[in-house]
């Protein structure tokens, strides 16, 4: 993960801008355009600075300020309080925009979802227990990775979202001109996914296959629970499909 400090100084311009040299180091990216008598924008010790030239800027002749941006990029294991404190100390009064960029990571494949999922430990005491080994997993991959997570249990849960699926549940399976518990199906789908690989292809291929009044609700939650972990915020990811009862609209021949 890298962090960029956009920062905005306002000068008076007495001369004509002029070309500062860019050094470029594999933790640390100064960008400086500067106004009138030189300053000096020393963050830490650059080793074997590279420098090059950056297009030169004529101010208009009726503007009165100039600004100056400068950018500074650091990977946020590299941050100390000391440099932070150097930041403050050389741009008092500036205006400072965080972006934190996280670098590119492996995609979360097939067999690392249903690899989480089995590690769901069916000889715990409580829901919670039983997710937790795969919540714990989880909260170790990168942030991309748990929103992939989601998309692809969101993604199975979304295809045997069907009517022939609903009415192989059991005791409260879908009939017509009766009630039928969207929640419920939803849950039961959650139980096919939760028992693995081989159960929900099984199922997804043959709706007859589907475990009978059984369901599991916390299997919904180990994304949230796993990035909540990991960053102590919220969960706050929509998926391209949704796992809601008839969301499935193709398979239930709802109009969308």
């Amino acid at each position: 993960m890298i962090i960029y400090l956009m920062l905005l100084l306002q000068k008076v311009a007495s001369e004509q801008k002029r070309r500062i040299p860019v050094f470029q180091h594999h933790s640390l990216a100064i960008s400086v355009f500067e106004s009138g008598n030189e300053n000096s924008f020393l963050l830490r010790q650059i080793k074997q600075p590279k420098p090059f030239t950056t297009p030169t800027c004529s101010p208009s002749k009726h503007q009165h300020i100039n600004f100056m941006t400068a950018i500074l990029k650091v990977k946020v294991a590299d941050l100390t309080i000391e440099w932070l404190e150097q930041v403050k100390s050389n741009y008092a009064g500036a205006e400072v925009e965080l972006r934190i960029k996280e670098l590119p990571s492996e995609p979360l494949t097939e067999a690392q979802f249903w690899a989480i999922i089995d590690l769901l430990n069916w000889e715990a005491a409580t829901d919670m227990a039983i997710i937790e080994p795969a919540v714990a997993s989880l909260s170790t991959y990168s942030l991309a990775q748990i929103y992939a997570f989601q998309e692809l249990l969101t993604t199975k849960l979304h295809h045997l979202d069907t009517p022939n699926h609903a009415k192989a549940i059991g005791s409260a399976a879908y009939q017509e001109d009766r009630y039928f518990s969207v929640d419920y199906f939803l849950y039961a789908r959650a139980c096919v996914v939760a028992n693995g690989q081989a159960t929900y292809e099984t199922a997804l291929n043959a709706p007859e296959e589907m475990p009978k009044d059984l369901t599991f609700e916390p299997l919904l939650r180990i994304a949230s629970d796993a990035y909540e972990r990991k960053t102590g915020r919220s969960f706050h990811y929509v998926a391209s499909l949704s796992y809601e009862t008839y969301s499935n609209k193709t398979a239930w021949e709802i109009e969308a």
